[in-house]
């Protein structure tokens, strides 16, 4: 079989705070689907389409999903999710190349208005074998987030705080990088308006290179013309 990396031309260039490791799920949304066949019954969804594109249909795609309270031991209570797709990369034109991606999602009860989430990514472009992708990424996150009304008012304050391990591999590009990420975050929402704040410090390791960490803030303002 042919070495995929010598097959796709051009890699995508990295970002400054994130792994290189691009997210399939962001370019199917881009993108229209035609089903040929789905299958939905309880938490459990099934479906096989056409994706359409510029040059109009026949990127295959195959999603299958879940969606299950869990009700065994300590876990009662806790909702599980799950998805996987396989789609075929519209930028390749040899059939055997596809794109996988796996998310997992862990939800526990809300406790004392606390809102617990983890969530697990894998992902591997242009390749059957995962290990011989072009591209693979592995995500770990982890979002606390509490909603609250102050005595005497009646609008909304939003905290967050999440945690975050990304891992990816580029063959193209020969790189290997690692990111920590913490961040904490504000909204607050008045009348129409809102108010919104988050600060994150970042942790990025390339193999073979120094870690640095970079701390980002930012404020945002939205009121509605």
């Amino acid at each position: 079989m042919p070495d995929p990396a010598k097959i796709r031309a051009q890699a995508t260039a990295p970002s400054a705070d994130r792994p290189t490791c691009s997210t399939l799920s962001a370019r199917i949304v881009e993108q229209s689907d035609h089903d040929l066949f789905r299958l939905s019954r309880a938490d459990v969804a099934v479906k096989l389409g056409l994706t359409g594109s510029e040059q109009g249909l026949g990127l295959m795609r195959a999603l299958a999903s879940i969606s299950h309270f869990l009700n065994a031991g300590p876990f009662g209570g806790w909702q599980l999710g799950a998805e996987a797709q396989v789609a075929r990369p519209a930028d390749l034109a040899v059939a055997y190349l596809l794109d996988e991606q796996v998310h997992l999602s862990l939800t526990p009860p809300s406790l004392g208005g606390w809102n617990l989430h983890f969530d697990a990514t894998s992902q591997a472009e242009s390749g059957l074998d995962p290990s011989n992708a072009l591209e693979r990424g592995l995500t770990f996150s982890a979002d606390l987030s509490h909603s609250f009304i102050l005595p005497g008012t009646t609008t909304e304050h939003d905290l967050h705080v999440r945690l975050d391990r990304e891992e990816a591999h580029n063959r193209l590009n020969g790189t290997d990088q690692q990111n920590k990420r913490a961040s904490f975050g504000y909204t607050h929402a008045f009348g129409l308006n809102s108010i919104s704040s988050d600060l994150a410090v970042i942790r990025t390791q390339p193999v073979g290179a120094n870690a640095t960490t970079s701390l980002r803030v930012e404020v945002k303002f939205a009121r509605p013309f």
